[in-house]
């Protein structure tokens, strides 16, 4: 489904000499040679960015909504060690290219999951299942104060009533937004409608804001 999603930005080109400036904080006077988009992602502009002596990083900028690259640093930094989460080599508020806060990580080379399932062998799915569920596993173990939406320093900045009936409240909220309504087929509101009140109770207790809601790419 999210590769018939909509792209809200435009991804911001930059020339090897223009990504050298972005980099220069960490990699003073090193030459990148070839900056390359990455694939996925619909709010910000990811750049493969490979330097002369073959290193790779990812050049990540905040195109959309800037005052998520903070959030996203910090949650990283938070992650960190507890969770498989890219490194992160440098962040910062602005850059003088574009203006638009930026982050740098490390390069991790691989296949999506729905690649590798796709050639997986016997076995392979299985394995793959396991290691999602530690994942998730462990970021359920991340939990904040409240139910509710993160602040760039991880703090509560907007909360919402835990428990069904405040799930409900959201949900009816959310559903109605214009970004819902515009992807939502109005034949399905009121079979949603119906379904909410008969399975709010499954929300009763939520013990994060969930971290994973909170990255955009």
């Amino acid at each position: 489904m999210r590769e018939n999603w909509e792209r809200g930005t435009e991804v911001l080109p930059l020339s090897p000499e223009e990504a050298s400036l972005l980099l220069q904080p960490i990699l003073p006077g090193r030459r990148v040679t070839q900056v390359v988009p990455t694939e996925g992602g619909k709010a910000n502009t990811n750049l493969r960015v490979e330097l002369a002596d073959s290193k790779r990083l990812l050049l990540r900028l905040f195109v959309r909504d800037p005052e998520s690259g903070a959030k996203e640093a910090a949650l990283l930094r938070r992650l960190a060690g507890r969770v498989p989460v890219p490194a992160l080599r440098h962040f910062a508020d602005d850059n003088p290219v574009s203006g638009h806060p930026y982050e740098v990580l490390e390069w991790i080379e691989g296949p999506r999951l729905k690649e590798a399932l796709a050639v997986a062998g016997p076995g392979e799915p299985a394995a793959l299942a396991r290691e999602a569920g530690r994942v998730l596993a462990a970021l359920g173990r991340e939990t904040f104060p409240q139910a509710g939406f993160l602040a760039p320093d991880l703090t509560i900045s907007v909360s919402y009533e835990p428990g069904s009936a405040g799930f409900l409240r959201f949900v009816e909220e959310m559903s109605t937004a214009p970004s819902a309504a515009a992807r939502l087929d109005p034949r399905s509101a009121p079979a949603l409608a119906g379904v909410l009140p008969r399975r709010g109770h499954l929300a009763r207790r939520p013990r994060s804001t969930g971290p994973l809601g909170a990255l955009r790419l």
